[in-house]
């Protein structure tokens, strides 16, 4: 499933809004058969990462496109392949 970064802060505030809070932690789940849960490291856009500073090139220029990419931490553990069933898309 690919989404766009509008459509991510769209959930995120519909999230938000049902718990009623912002303050909670925000985690990474990846593999649903057999699941880990990391710690969220931050958020990059291609255009930001250079590849050649003297041509000025940039990731968007190899990788096609502004794309947001979401960076997984520290592993935490395993989690749960349930996350997969109830999560909001």
């Amino acid at each position: 499933m690919q989404i766009t970064l509008n459509e991510l802060i769209e959930l995120l505030e519909e999230t938000r809004e049902r718990l009623g809070t912002g303050d909670c932690k925000v985690k990474i789940a990846e593999q649903p058969e057999y699941p880990f849960e990391y710690e969220f490291a931050g958020v990059v856009a291609r255009p930001d990462v250079p590849l050649d500073e003297e041509e000025g090139e940039t990731l968007r220029d190899h990788q096609n496109g502004d794309d947001v990419i979401l960076l997984a931490g520290r592993q935490l553990g395993y989690t749960t392949k349930e996350l997969w069933h109830y999560a909001r898309k």
